[in-house]
């Protein structure tokens, strides 16, 4: 808390104010009130951590919002949440707010996220943010640990050819059952996940529908073998799940094809460029598929914020991690 701003949990009071700061200051336009109870409050990992900033007048100036979601830590599942990007009107940014007003509201909403039950926080963020992170633990902040990822490239119609075109059976899809959930404990096992953002139907359907999302099925037997899933404005592969690590460059090959294919490109367009971040888990498949690096680095951090919660259990090496988690 600082002389100029007060830094507190969100109430259902705050809505409408809450609402005109985001289409006025988020620079992704306005969104409606039943948007932000689904993708606030009313989201399959509960309610998200909400933080609010009032100047001395008592108007709502900023709030930070994290993403909420369950992660696995050596099978146990705790509350998690993505740190996204605060929304300040003009005044809370840059330099000197970083160090003072920014620095406070930040605490804050570290406080609220554990006072509500939270036990881990993470984030994906601009590499220019790591320093704010790495300086924050000398004033009491949590320590985050960092990785940084590469990123490669391939062309959907220059993909190593690596299956025939009727080996598996890939199509787009809408729809995620319970073979989904059963598709997520098989690769957590298979793959042998310490540590990841845990999926089920209900959380791809609220993470993945503004995606593409390729369902890819052995042809044979028609048993689910993975998916894949595509920002459509800009290929990036945000999230993919496969039974196992044998499969994975398989799953990879099929969804290209798929993409290369006039079909896909008449009935549902997207990129024909496919961009991946290269985590541990998934280098040598790309690098089977044809993918090529790119000068583009991703970057992730996590820290603990439950003391029951040891951070050398959730270090990033630990982590099955994709862009969309």
């Amino acid at each position: 808390m600082t002389a100029r701003y007060t830094f507190r949990e969100y109430r259902d009071s705050d809505l409408e104010s809450a609402l005109q700061l985001w289409g006025q200051d988020s620079g992704w336009g306005e969104i409606t009130e039943q948007q932000w109870r689904e993708w606030f409050l009313e989201t399959p990992a509960g309610r998200a951590p909400l933080t609010v900033a009032h100047n001395h007048r008592g108007e709502l100036v900023g709030q930070m919002v994290g993403i909420p979601s369950r992660v696995v830590v050596d099978g146990r599942e705790l509350r998690a949440f993505r740190l996204s990007a605060p929304i300040v009107q003009p005044a809370l940014r840059g330099v000197s707010a970083l160090r003072g007003d920014y620095l406070g509201f930040f605490k804050q909403h570290m406080q609220i996220a554990r006072e509500l039950g939270f036990s881990v926080a993470y984030a994906q963020p601009r590499r220019g943010f790591l320093p704010f992170l790495r300086w924050s633990r000398r004033v009491g902040l949590p320590a985050f640990a960092e990785a940084t990822f590469g990123c490669r490239e391939c062309s959907s119609g220059h993909a190593t050819r690596l299956v025939a075109n009727d080996a598996y059976d890939v199509r787009v899809q809408t729809e995620f059952g319970s073979e989904y959930d059963e598709l997520w404990e098989t690769a957590r096992a298979n793959h042998a996940i310490h540590c990841g953002i845990a999926r089920s139907s209900r959380y791809i359907r609220y993470k993945l529908g503004a995606h593409q999302v390729l369902e890819i099925r052995r042809t044979s037997d028609r048993h689910l073998q993975g998916y894949f899933a595509v920002r459509p404005d800009d290929g990036l592969l945000v999230d993919l799940v496969t039974r196992s690590p044998e499969a994975t460059a398989e799953v990879i090959a099929a969804a290209m094809q798929f993409l290369a294919s006039n079909d896909c490109r008449e009935a549902n367009g997207g990129p024909s460029r496919i961009k991946a971040m290269c985590a541990p888990a998934l280098q040598a498949p790309l690098e089977q598929c044809g993918f090529q690096p790119v000068k583009f680095t991703f970057a992730f951090v996590c820290c603990s914020i439950d003391d029951a919660v040891p951070q050398d259990t959730i270090t990033p090496d630990r982590w099955y991690v994709m862009p969309g988690d």
